[in-house]
């Protein structure tokens, strides 16, 4: 039972000062040749870059209340020990940040209600951003042999040191991504939230448990980052953590119980805001230490990439998820009757999406573009997504004028990129198949098949019988 009162509105908090993120030169960095460059924020002592981490591959996960789990595969998780083996075997100190920002619905109208409902108390994250945080200390990020080091070598060592660790990542089977000086510059705005948004940070203690981080992550925050720290001696690490969540209490986007392993920072807030993001600052919070033994790392396994969209339910009554719009390499190809498509849609918006309609019949789409009433999340051509999407969807209509199945092909968005350029994209990897007359759905994720029944929430069904 979760005791600690939740207060009706959380304060707003002063997003922290930091220097601008800049790209490293080649002169600097001689790896560069073919790939992004590393973005870096330097300050006084302290070096700061950043790399973002993701599955090899689409995952289809199930959900319960104990946890969520890979069907049909392997999952991708990260690893603790790896992170601390990587600093023993580092020819410089440097601390190291996991940082975890879960989405697990978006928007507060009546389609973000009805979605929430449907997943009703389960840790879904419709949306996971994962992301390495290097700090390293500018006096010593080059060998003390070389006193008179320039300021280029000492780019260029952390160019060297993120570059390694995202190689030895990549070994391990997970994408990674440098992230250069604007993918660092958006990291951080996404951290801090919309404006207007109001931020809450709390201290991970030895009491934190797992339970208790996905107790938040079934919650109503508009997002929530999990962010743990290694630091200190490389052969004994320190490990501490801190927990920020996000929220818009006016529109009922705010957590609603704490659970007890939580401590909040209600004095140094600011602070430890400061250290969730990817800034030069130097941690000024002081935070419980967490137990750093091989084992107790191990404890801490956190999985990569969306878990997307609620496509169904497995045979033991599980929830289960696909990222549908997670990647534009991964683009997914929908099948069946108006009401069936419509619910994927709108599980689409709740998900986070801002959806491009693209269709040679647009007059088929009307009543649902009428329905959604909202051309930040749904319309016919270009969206102007709303402050409550996190990604453009390219939806494809690919129907014959007469079917009476339709077929949509739903593809993220990359930039700019022309609605003709759909044609020149990767085939699907995912195809759903399912009716609203019909509780069976077939999904099918790189060949895998998985039969599943439909579910949805009371809400999502009056949604639908609207069409």
């Amino acid at each position: 039972m979760f005791t600690k009162p939740v207060p009706a509105r959380a304060p707003e908090r002063t997003a922290p000062a930091m220097a601008p993120a800049f790209d490293i030169p080649p002169s600097a960095d001689p790896n560069l040749a073919g790939t992004s460059p590393v973005g870096v924020r330097w300050a006084d002592t302290t070096l700061v870059t950043a790399i973002g981490l993701a599955p090899a591959r689409p995952v289809v996960r199930a959900h319960s209340a104990g946890g969520s789990a890979a069907v049909g595969g392997p999952d991708t998780a990260v690893d603790l020990n790896l992170l601390a083996a990587f600093r023993r075997s580092a020819r410089v100190p440097l601390s190291i940040d996991l940082a975890v920002t879960e989405h697990r619905y978006c928007g507060a109208g009546s389609i973000a209600a009805a979605y929430s409902r449907s997943l009703g108390s389960l840790p879904v994250a419709a949306a996971r951003q994962t992301t390495i945080v290097l700090r390293l200390p500018a006096v010593t990020a080059v060998p003390p042999r070389a006193p008179g080091a320039t300021a280029a070598a000492v780019l260029g060592r952390a160019a060297l040191v993120t570059r390694r660790l995202a190689a030895l990542l990549a070994a391990h089977g997970v994408r990674t991504h440098i992230f250069d000086a604007a993918a660092l510059t958006d990291h951080t705005e996404q951290l801090l939230g919309p404006p207007g948004a109001a931020r809450r940070v709390f201290a991970l203690t030895p009491a934190t448990t797992p339970a208790h981080l996905r107790a938040v992550a079934a919650d109503h925050a508009v997002a929530h980052t999990t962010a743990l720290r290694l630091s200190g001696s490389a052969p004994h690490p320190r490990l501490d953590g801190l927990l920020g969540v996000t929220e818009v209490p006016r529109a009922g986007r705010a957590l609603r119980a704490v659970p007890p392993g939580l401590d909040p920072l209600d004095d140094g807030a600011d602070d430890a805001l400061a250290d969730l993001v990817p800034t030069d600052a130097v941690r000024a919070t002081a935070l419980p230490d967490l137990a750093a033994d091989p084992i107790s790392l191990a404890d801490w396994r956190f999985l990569l990439g969306d878990d997307g969209v609620l496509i169904g339910a497995a045979h033991d009554g599980s929830a289960v998820t696909a990222p549908l719009i997670s990647s534009p390499d991964h683009p997914a190809s929908v099948i069946g009757d108006p009401r069936f498509i419509a619910l994927l849609v709108y599980r689409c918006i709740g998900a986070g999406a801002a959806i491009n309609l693209h269709s040679p019949q647009p007059h088929r789409w009307a009543r649902l573009v009428d329905l959604v009433d909202d051309p930040g999340v749904l319309a016919l051509g270009p969206a102007r997504p709303g402050a409550a999407a996190l990604t453009r969807v390219d939806l494809f209509d690919e129907s014959s004028e007469d079917a009476e199945h339709w077929q949509i092909r739903l593809r993220r968005a990359v930039g700019d990129r022309a609605a003709g350029d759909w044609e020149a994209g990767p085939a699907p990897r995912t195809v759903i198949r399912g009716s609203r007359a019909d509780p069976r759905i077939d999904l099918v994720v790189d060949g895998r098949p998985h039969r599943l029944t439909g579910a949805a929430s009371e809400p999502e069904r009056t949604l639908v019988a609207a069409l």
